[in-house]
């Protein structure tokens, strides 16, 4: 299964970038009589460095610049992340691609963050990103969950398992917390599922799992 990695931190970006741009000094003083690149226009803007002929390309803009996505790298697919800085006039670019990651186990799904699956498995959401009430049947609302992907935003929707459930429960919703399990299951750990807002408290039913997620059942 192909995985989209968390982003990496200010601190992470600036690590990469140095990093690029001592290797690109290094090389230029080591090759010092070989041809220098000039195909393509000089790039002047992050907008069109995504749009570069080739990396290493004639460049003059100062900061960081970053993106990702469908189109980003043929070679790379819609998830990966990149970062590009402009050093003596050349372009030097850094990707961080998705990784493989355990099969999630029976009943749950990798969340998807930005439209890409990540390695945290937690039942299916049962609405859309977007928290959009009209995703749920008319009488319930989309709550947003606890469980979510890494980088995903408290209280959001997006890379987190939501819940269509009847109003007036506390957010966010409890879909795969651990809960404590029933003597009959006889299993060490339960993971809440088919979670519904009952009179103001969510009622859940736990089965056997060991992956659950960090919150709890309010």
């Amino acid at each position: 299964m192909r995985t989209f990695t968390s982003r990496p931190g200010p601190s992470a970006v600036a690590a990469g970038v140095t990093a690029l741009a001592a290797a690109w000094i290094a090389a230029a003083c080591v090759a010092v009589d070989e041809p220098v690149l000039t195909a393509g226009p000089t790039l002047r803007s992050c907008a069109e460095v995504e749009l570069r002929q080739f990396d290493l390309q004639a460049c003059d803009f100062d900061g960081v610049c970053t993106w990702s996505g469908a189109g980003a790298d043929p070679s790379g697919g819609a998830c990966c992340s990149f970062f590009a800085i402009c050093s003596e006039g050349r372009l030097l670019v850094e990707s961080s691609c998705p990784m493989e990651c355990p099969p999630c186990p029976p009943g749950t799904e990798p969340l998807a963050q930005n439209g890409c699956a990540t390695c945290t498995c937690a039942p299916p959401s049962e609405c859309d990103v977007g928290g959009d009430p009209m995703s749920c049947e008319p009488s319930h609302v989309c709550y947003p969950g606890q469980v979510c992907a890494d980088g995903a935003m408290p209280g959001q929707h997006e890379g987190c398992a939501n819940v269509c459930a009847a109003s007036g429960c506390a957010e966010p919703a409890p879909l795969g917390c651990r809960m404590e399990c029933p003597m009959p299951l006889g299993c060490a750990s339960c993971m809440a599922t088919a979670c519904t807002c009952e009179a103001g408290v969510w009622t859940c039913t736990p089965v056997c799992s060991d992956v659950v997620g960090p919150c709890f059942l309010p």
